[in-house]
């Protein structure tokens, strides 16, 4: 059987669990949808296999070339770099699960090579004749449990749609209880912040190969521009006061979003709260 050599160990990638390397595999479908296409996610509980399927495009040798596929030409996309599918392979061998990908012209099946001293990771590959050929590939991870899917499908906007949220054109913010303190880029997790009260989905944030955020400042300052747009609709401004009220609200609103109508707003619901004489300020220096 025909085999293709990453050139990489599998030890790269060596922080990526099990969910990661799903998120990379979900995320390369719903980079297809968004430009044309389409898919899916199917989840079989009795073999604990997770199905992904796109249709519009097919996999070629060069999605297993590192700086072959890079994506960030594309504002539309989520991937940027291009390599999250070599290395969720790298993470699928050294964790032993069974993976099969029908790349619309071939089977691939993740696997250590036998290069000498040290085992690489590759695919071995089984073409298809032309009459399946197809512009679809399906994707199927085993070892993937109920459980682990009910959690993991919360890592995307796309498959769990936020039931209360706002879009500014800085991005969207996140009301859902269970959103709390979550910051997405381009529908996927990317971390969760304890002492924020809200979540956000910020589209421009710089994040790094294993989608972690280059800079925390970007968060702050796309927050900021997200309620000072938000705050411009009176419906939400007894939500802006609830932040204004919640310690260590500075990360996510700036003095543009008190401004004007809506500042006059929170000073009547301050002094409503504390009396007629109540003096709002937004820091201590201002209190004293």
């Amino acid at each position: 059987m025909p085999q293709i050599d990453l050139n990489i160990t599998d030890l790269y990638g060596k922080r990526w669990n099990l969910s990661h390397a799903v998120r990379e595999v979900v995320a390369n479908a719903e980079d297809v949808r968004r430009a044309g296409g389409t898919m899916r996610v199917e989840h079989c509980a009795r073999t604990s296999t997770l199905t992904v399927t796109s249709e519009g495009q097919h996999l070629t040798d060069d999605a297993l070339i590192f700086g072959e596929t890079v994506k960030s030409g594309d504002s539309r996309l989520i991937g940027t770099f291009g390599d999250g599918l070599k290395v969720a392979l790298a993470v699928f061998v050294r964790l032993g699960a069974a993976v099969k990908i029908n790349t619309g012209r071939a089977i691939w099946t993740p696997a250590k090579i036998d290069r000498g001293r040290r085992g690489v990771i590759g695919v071995n590959t089984r073409a298809l004749p032309a009459s399946q050929h197809r512009e679809r590939v399906i994707v199927e991870v085993g070892s993937v449990t109920a459980a682990d899917w009910a959690e993991w499908v919360k890592m995307f906007l796309f498959l769990t749609p936020p039931k209360n949220a706002v879009e500014t054109s800085a991005g969207t913010l996140l009301r859902d209880a269970e959103l709390r303190g979550s910051i997405f880029c381009r529908g996927v997790l990317v971390q969760r912040e304890t002492e924020r009260i809200y979540g956000y989905d910020i589209p421009t944030l710089t994040l790094n190969r294993d989608r972690e955020i280059a800079d925390t400042y970007e968060v702050e300052s796309a927050a900021r521009e997200i309620w000072a747009e938000a705050s411009a609709s009176a419906a939400m401004r007894p939500a802006l006061y609830d932040l204004l009220a919640s310690p260590g609200c500075s990360m996510d609103v700036g003095y543009s979003a008190v401004g004007g109508e809506a500042g006059a707003d929170i000073v009547a619901m301050f002094r409503a709260n504390h009396g007629a004489d109540a003096v709002p300020v937004l820091s201590s220096s201002e209190a004293t």
